[in-house]
């Protein structure tokens, strides 16, 4: 009984001091960041690895507990449009470039998106668990350099407006997936995708239109494709 009547204790404390300690955070963040915006919403236990006037979060943002926000080197930055949500445990990381995330945005939790190269996100777009989504690659040629020696190629990434990307998926760089697509679970986009494309597979292919005629692969309006995945 004395051991939990101690925990409880703890856990007040805890508790109190922690949201006391959040508020002084949050107050510093409204100060000294590029943006903060009306009616944010910063998890206690967020972490923010960044310069604060690197930071941009619009109004109604919410980011949530251990999600991570990272933009700490010259010349790098995070944007997050109005309403948007950046989900626990989800890592948004700009490295030597930007990150745009436009408004009613979702990035669901352990999903993981670079910047180096740029990652330029439309609005409505719905980014599913353990998304990685990467605007930049190693060259690997040089047999006699090690890989992580060997200079990078950044060729960014850009996902327009009403995506949809499935859990699991990869992007990788040189890609521009276009309006009203959908990616399916699983999917590894490698090549740029036409708007309003359903993508499956690895590598990524097309499948359909969204708006055409839908196949035998058909079941009660949904593409066993993507049911498998």
């Amino acid at each position: 009984m004395l051991l939990k009547h101690l925990i409880s204790i703890c856990d007040k404390i805890e508790q109190r001091y922690g949201s006391l300690k959040h508020r002084v955070l949050e107050n510093n963040y409204q100060q000294d960041m590029g943006k903060y915006g009306k009616n944010c919403s910063l998890g206690s236990k967020s972490l923010i690895k960044s310069n604060l006037n690197q930071l941009f979060l619009s109004d109604d943002v919410i980011i949530e507990d251990y999600a991570t926000l990272e933009c700490s080197l010259e010349n790098s930055a995070i944007h997050i449009g109005d309403r948007s949500t950046v989900r626990n445990f989800a890592i948004l990381k700009s490295m030597q470039g930007q990150i745009k995330i436009g408004r009613d945005c979702s990035v669901n939790p352990y999903s993981a998106l670079f910047g180096c190269g740029d990652l330029i996100i439309g609005d409505l777009v719905r980014i599913a668990t353990h998304v990685v989504i990467n605007p930049a690659n190693h060259l690997f040629d040089d047999i006699n350099i090690p890989i992580d020696y060997q200079p990078l190629t950044n060729k960014g990434v850009i996902i327009e407006d009403d995506v949809w990307i499935g859990a699991g998926a990869i992007v990788l760089e040189g890609c521009t997936i276009g309006k009203g697509s959908v990616i399916g679970a699983g999917t590894v986009v490698t090549k740029s995708v036409e708007p309003y494309s359903v993508v499956v597979g690895v590598p990524g292919r097309i499948i359909r239109k969204r708006g055409e005629p839908r196949n035998k692969n058909n079941i009660n309006g949904t593409d066993k494709s993507l049911l498998m995945r």
